[in-house]
C-alpha cells in the first residue's frame, strides 16, 4: 500500500512540473508573438509610407499633365495652325 501511495505522490509531483513546464513554454510563446507583433507592425507602417509616396508622385505627375494640358489649350489658334509649327520633328529640312 505505502508504494502506491509512493508512485502516486510521485506521478503528482510529475504532473504538476509538466504542468509548470508548459505554463514556461506557453509564456515564451506569448512574448515570441508579441515580438512578432511589433515586427509587422513596423513593417506595415513601412509600406504604408511607401504606398503614400507613390501616391503623391502620381498625384504631382497628374498635375504637371494638367498643367501642360491647360497650357497647350491656351496658345493662340493663329500660332497653333501655323503650318511651321506642325512638323515638330523638322523633316521639311530633311526633304530638300
Amino acid at each position: 500500500m505505502a508504494k502506491y501511495i509512493l508512485i502516486a505522490c510521485l506521478l503528482g509531483r510529475a504532473g504538476a512540473l509538466h504542468a509548470q513546464t508548459q505554463t514556461q513554454i506557453e509564456l515564451k510563446q506569448i512574448a515570441a508573438l508579441a515580438l512578432y507583433a511589433q515586427e509587422a507592425k513596423k513593417g506595415y507602417e513601412k509600406i504604408h509610407a511607401a504606398l503614400k509616396n507613390i501616391k503623391n508622385i502620381k498625384e504631382a505627375e497628374y498635375a504637371l499633365h494638367q498643367i501642360f494640358y491647360a497650357a497647350l489649350a491656351g496658345i493662340n489658334p493663329q500660332i497653333f495652325f501655323y503650318v511651321e509649327n506642325h512638323d515638330p520633328l523638322g523633316s521639311a529640312a530633311w526633304q530638300r
